[in-house]
């Protein structure tokens, strides 16, 4: 064992029953899991250490001590004394280890109301974690500054009405289009809710006759040019929708 002088040593042990998981750190990601095992097995490096608090807490590194105990390997860890689970939160934003999946749970599991209302939206509409973002920040996209707020544990959901009527919009053109929930087609979708003139009901009748017109798209950009070709259809010159700058 260890004593609280020895606190920044490097111990060793094959006692996997004394270390506890940290309730609301993330979850075990199989393909984290597959590639550290395969790396460890190729050439396993002792000192290199999991973090612990002093109630044998993980920190850091819970993939490492899975990886390790499945194999039957020595642990190698470091104590550090009064850390908590935000420390582990800050670690990996900052070391970019956790998904926004990861984040949203951990979050959640501290009951941080935003984010439980972020994971009552998810669960119910099913869109990845950046669309949700999006519709629940009322942006058309949500990468840099969105996704960095929520990793902060600072996102703010802006209009929880406007962004379930905007979800419910989208997935209503599924019977149409089978990439409802790709980010292209939802990042266009919510170029189009802000852009004036446009009208769900009147894109949905001109998509009904030529929905072989919508593919599944990379890129934003070349959805919108399709829904813009598509709505603009048989409509005066003065009255087109401009979504992108080709007209």
């Amino acid at each position: 064992m260890f004593t609280k002088t020895k606190t920044q040593e490097i111990h060793f042990t094959k006692d996997y029953g004394m270390f506890k998981l940290l309730k609301g750190n993330r979850d075990k990601n199989q393909n984290n899991y597959r590639k550290l095992k395969k790396s460890i097995m190729q050439k396993y490096i002792k000192e290199s250490p999991i973090l612990v608090n002093e109630h044998m807490e993980i920190i850091d590194g819970q993939h490492r001590y899975w990886v390790l105990k499945d194999l039957g390997y020595e642990i190698s860890y470091v104590i550090g004394e009064g850390l908590t689970k935000k420390d582990a939160q800050l670690l990996n934003i900052a070391g970019s280890n956790w998904s926004l999946y990861d984040f949203l749970k951990s979050y959640t599991d501290d009951g941080i109301k935003e984010y439980t209302k972020v994971t009552g939206f998810f669960k119910t509409y099913n869109f990845k974690i950046i669309e949700t973002l999006a519709l629940l920040s009322s942006k058309d996209h949500a990468t840099g500054s969105v996704a960095d707020n929520f990793r902060n544990g600072d996102f703010v959901i802006v209009n929880l009405e406007l962004a379930e009527k905007n979800a419910k919009d989208i997935l209503s053109f599924k019977e149409l289009y089978k990439g409802v929930r790709r980010r292209s087609f939802v990042f266009a979708m919510l170029t189009c809710f802000k852009t004036e003139g446009f009208d769900v009901e009147t894109f949905r009748s001109k998509l009904s006759y030529q929905s072989e017109k919508l593919k599944e798209y990379a890129r934003t950009q070349d959805c919108l040019l399709a829904i813009q070709s598509i709505y603009n259809y048989n409509t005066a010159r003065s009255k087109k929708l401009r979504l992108v700058n080709d007209l």
